[in-house]
């Protein structure tokens, strides 16, 4: 598990195959995770309209604590609360990478993300702080994303667990 300063633009962050810019279609089924034209590519959207964000991917080998099964208070994990849950799943076949509309030079030029078989895969996108500085251009970090993947049998529709209200 590692943490990686990325540098956003557009409101948008990218889990992405190497050296590709996904295509933005559409809303999502809420507001944190956005439809992108191609299956595998992950479009998250944030807070700030441009600078960097903090952001967490996890690989597990099976699903996390449903959030719906959280304990009381709605923790799901130790450094909850999140404020805005939304999940999704995708076709990966090839590692991923962070990336952005506008990148800049300091992303991770290793993969953020590797499968250990190619296939369905399950995205859940935890964010906090995207109210914060809403539409504004930021120097430092204000906002948290955390990105778990697990492999699962077949592809789900998309669900939003908590949102945080935050303007499509």
């Amino acid at each position: 598990m590692n943490t990686h300063r990325i540098l956003v633009a557009w409101h948008q962050l990218y889990l992405v195959p190497f050296d590709v810019s996904p295509q933005f279609v559409g809303d999502g089924v809420g507001t944190l995770i956005a439809a992108a034209a191609e299956p595998g590519h992950l479009i998250v959207r944030t807070g700030c309209a441009t600078g960097p964000v903090r952001v967490t991917l996890t690989s597990l080998p099976t699903p996390p604590v449903a959030v719906s099964d959280a304990p009381a208070g709605g923790a799901v994990d130790a450094e909850d609360p999140w404020e805005a849950i939304e999940e999704v799943s995708l076709p990966v076949c090839e590692p991923l990478f962070w990336s952005s509309p506008d990148p800049g030079f300091d992303l991770p030029a290793e993969p953020a993300f590797t499968p250990q078989s190619p296939g369905p895969h399950r995205f859940r996108v935890s964010a906090r702080g995207r109210l914060t500085a809403y539409d504004e251009a930021i120097v430092d970090p204000v906002e948290e994303y955390l990105v778990q993947v697990w492999p699962e049998p077949a592809l789900r529709a998309a669900v939003a667990e908590r949102s945080d209200g935050a303007p499509i």
